[in-house]
Order: C-alpha cells, then structure tokens, then sequence
C-alpha cells in the first residue's frame, strides 16, 4: 500500500517594511496577535521579521469582521 505524501509547509515571502529585510517563513512561525481599540477588538495574525523583530500582518488570512463592517457601512 501507497503512502500518500502530502505537499511540505507552506512558505511564504515577506518584505519589512521597516528594514527592507525580505524572508521567508511558514506557518508554525505566524503567531496571532491580540488587537483592541476603544470601539471593537481584533485577532489578527502577524510575523515577526527576523533583523528588526517589526509584527508584519500575514496577508493570507481571510477577511476580518471588522473589515466586512467597513466596506457594509459604505454601500449604504
């Protein structure tokens, strides 16, 4: 019987914003930040970059609720 072999972690490129650094990471190293304002609050995922330690957003999560209420506000 064949072992299915399933496709390695995902990688993926960042630039800082702050130090022009580029790396690479996956997703063992995203870690999920806790975000509050005075009106809402949210979970957003980030990367640390590896020279300046600067939180990066990590880009492929999926919508925030947050944004979805902007963009419902603004159609009205």
């Amino acid at each position: 019987k064949m072992k299915k072999i399933l496709n390695g972690p995902m990688i993926w490129r960042a630039k800082c914003p702050v130090c022009d650094c580029e790396f690479e990471y996956d997703a063992c190293e995203i870690r999920s930040e806790f975000l509050e304002s005075p009106t809402d609050y949210e979970i957003i995922r980030v990367v640390e970059c590896p020279s300046c330690k600067f939180k990066i957003n990590h880009k492929e999560n999926p919508k925030s609720p947050t944004e979805v209420k902007k963009e419902d506000t603004m159609t009205t």
